[in-house]
């Protein structure tokens, strides 16, 4: 219900469409613009619908920048008419100049809303770092680095992390590190963006001769379609893993099969909360 389409946008146009932006690998604001100018209840719809009533909004902010009029694509936010005019564009990208002037239209017409809504950020991933970089050091741990994930391919991303470790971390510190990667799917496997950064990662250790656990999970307890949260590897150069069935893993974005044969999996089950991904490569303090 909450997904419900604007009039003239079908729900089986509406999945269809999300469904290709999920493979694509688009950022998460590209999605949530889509999102946004297509669903009812975003980009303020909500509190419109729920006028005269007074709004209070509490946000778990899923998206880098925490920007409220992204965030669930903004049910109680308004967007700016900068925001409003690039939502109506990616609208017209993805679904046709047909339904992105529906869009325009709607941007064109607000519906005031009659008390302004009052909205509080109550949770941010910056928020989870701060745990996870005190559970480290409460087990004797180092962190001197602490890395928001850039945009692009989890398995490339993962890499350049592990590179940096490589060439500034020593024995016992950690790079921790927070945020939100893409998966382009080509291939017709199973698998998720942490369990993709892991193995990218753990690649790179791995051909440095490195001994570090690289761990990377979604906050909500879920990594792409899988039942996992993500993956934790311990990489150890004296017992290497299997460079090509990783390879073979990553070309056919087949992860979830190779790391579910190593135990590598982590399985929380949900969490009911979402403040994107988390994780950290820690050099193992006897390395």
């Amino acid at each position: 219900l909450v997904g419900c389409p604007i009039p003239g946008l079908s729900p089986q146009q509406y999945r269809h469409t999300l469904a290709r932006l999920y493979r694509s690998g688009e950022p998460i604001e590209v999605i949530n613009a889509v999102r946004g100018g297509v669903s009812r209840l975003a980009c303020g719809g909500l509190a419109s619908t729920a006028a005269p009533a007074t709004v209070s909004a509490f946000v778990l902010s899923d998206v880098p920048g925490d920007k409220l009029d992204i965030v669930a694509s903004g049910p109680t936010s308004y967007p700016s008419p900068k925001r409003a005019s690039q939502i109506v564009q990616a609208v017209r990208t993805y679904m046709g100049p047909e339904i992105g002037s529906l869009v325009a239209v709607r941007f064109a017409h607000p519906q005031a809303e009659a008390v302004p809504p009052t909205t509080r950020l109550v949770g941010t991933n910056r928020d989870l770092l701060g745990d996870l970089v005190t559970a480290l050091e409460d087990q004797g741990l180092h962190v001197p680095e602490r890395q928001r994930l850039p945009e692009g391919e989890a398995r490339r991303v993962g890499a350049e992390l592990a590179n940096r470790v490589v060439q500034r971390l020593g024995p016992g510190q950690a790079l921790v590190f927070g945020g939100e990667t893409t998966v382009a799917v080509t291939g017709s496997g199973k698998g998720g963006r942490c369990q993709e950064f892991v193995l990218g990662a753990a690649t790179v250790l791995q051909n440095h001769g490195v001994a570090a656990i690289v761990a990377a999970v979604g906050s909500d307890g879920r990594d792409g379609p899988t039942d996992a949260a993500g993956a934790a590897i311990r990489v150890r150069p004296v017992v290497p893993l299997d460079s090509g069935a990783v390879s073979s893993a990553l070309l056919a974005n087949n992860s979830y099969p190779f790391l579910d044969s190593i135990d590598a999996l982590v399985r929380t089950g949900p969490t009911h909360t979402n403040v994107m991904d988390v994780g950290a490569i820690v050099v193992e303090p006897n390395a």
